[in-house]
């Protein structure tokens, strides 16, 4: 396995550009949908039709804050999602094509998606992605469990009854006395193939955000409230008084200071079962830029005339014209609401949510620039100084995309104040 850091791969047929298989290899992956990327590459396919139809051995696009290595065939398109700087990724998805179009595409005929036995026959490359890219960091502190231990008789003891739901990877691997790389792919393969899922996915500084399917657990009389009833009656009583603050912003790490310990089992429990999902890289940078435009309203509210800096802001709304940003700002006579939840986002590709922060981002802007000249000066001087104290320590530079020119921006006026 090359671990290279592929998260995902998608198959798409050429000639119809319908998606063919796709293979995840990142178990915390929740925010791509395999048709959204296939209608993301048919749009570049019709955009770039000399480079598509012309082949290549690999070429990289911008998909949000990730890169999808596109490398074409006579038959398929395959594209890897992966972080970006991944400088293998195209020579090892030419090899995966290759072998694809040699071995599991039927001669020249496009796969017939009805038939179940050509389908299968796609369905089973999956083994061969498994077992030459791997997957995507594993962490020692995730713990496997069988979902479904039928048919995997070939797995060999001590691993089989090591993977009990209680140990974690570092157990097994200490425990078990077999080579590190046989248990990762031994693991990796049962992962792929859904006879075990990973528990303890999720990190202390992870924001955890409601999927729509969230509501079920919270209502009295559904199968999904009883299936977690029947998992631990704790949880269910818990999970109530929980779901207020998975409200866009609150990290793991806050909410188990906040409740009992048992919230961490119940955060890993409704994302092993899709009712909340890890903010995603492209969503993180929507959730700073929301915090910032708080912190500089905030600020406004406190230097100018609340008339002056409520103008300022209704003003930028207007101007920025965008209908999801201002459904999430609430401008009243009192002050201002920020909303953190991410609905509006529902549907949007990864690459659609950066386009939607970088207007946030020109909403700060026009925000500053509608403020009355008068004191602007002073209101800029602060407002740095507070980004430098709460945004620059608090957040890796990976995650501050567009502020360090929005910074330079406030430093312009600054110079020419």
């Amino acid at each position: 396995m090359s671990n290279i850091g592929i998260s995902g791969l998608l198959i798409i047929e050429k000639k119809s550009g319908l998606p063919l298989l796709f293979q995840k290899l990142d178990p915390r992956l929740g925010d791509i949908d395999p048709a959204l990327v296939a209608g993301f590459l048919s749009a570049l396919q019709a955009f770039s039709y000399e480079v598509v139809e012309s082949g290549s051995e690999g070429f990289q696009v911008d998909y949000g804050k990730r890169v999808l290595t596109i490398v074409v065939g006579h038959h398929t398109i395959f594209a890897a999602l992966s972080d970006r700087g991944a400088q293998e990724v195209a020579a090892v998805v030419a090899e995966l094509l290759k072998e694809f179009e040699t071995k599991w595409y039927d001669g020249n005929e496009a796969i017939d998606a009805s038939k179940k036995s050509s389908m299968e026959k796609v369905e089973s490359f999956r083994e061969v992605i498994i077992e030459r890219v791997g997957m995507k960091n594993i962490s020692p502190a995730w713990i496997p469990e069988f979902s479904d231990a039928e048919g995997i008789d070939w797995l060999m003891e001590p691993l089989k009854s090591l993977i009990n739901g209680k140990n974690d990877i570092r157990t097994i691997l200490r425990e078990s006395g077999l080579p590190h790389d046989n248990v990762m792919k031994f693991l990796t393969v049962l992962w792929a193939n859904g006879h075990v899922v990973f528990r303890n996915l999720l990190e202390r500084h992870d924001v955890v955000i409601p999927t729509r399917s969230l509501v079920r657990y919270v209502q009295y009389n559904t199968a999904e409230r009883e299936d977690l009833t029947k998992f631990s009656r704790q949880l269910a009583q818990l999970l109530p008084q929980v779901v207020p603050r998975l409200d866009g912003r609150t990290t793991v790490e806050e909410l188990m200071r906040e409740f009992p310990a048992s919230v961490y089992r119940l955060l890993d429990y409704l994302f092993e079962k899709g009712a909340v999902e890890v903010l995603s890289p492209e969503k993180k940078r929507i959730l700073i830029a929301k915090e910032l435009l708080e912190l500089a309203v905030t600020i406004a509210l406190d230097m100018f005339k609340k008339k002056d800096a409520l103008y300022a802001l209704r003003s930028a709304v207007d101007h920025i014209g965008r209908p999801e940003i201002a459904s999430e700002i609430h401008i009243r006579e009192d002050g201002v609401r920020i909303e953190y939840d991410f609905d509006v986002y529902d549907g949007l590709t990864p690459r659609q949510v950066m386009e939607m922060h970088k207007a946030w981002l020109n909403l700060m802007r026009s925000f500053v620039e509608f403020l009355p000249n008068k004191k602007r000066a002073k209101y800029v001087e602060k407002l740095v100084e507070n980004i430098r104290d709460e945004f620059f320590a608090k957040y890796s530079e990976s995650v501050l995309d567009g502020l360090d020119e929005f910074s330079f921006f406030l430093e312009e006026i600054l110079a020419t104040s």
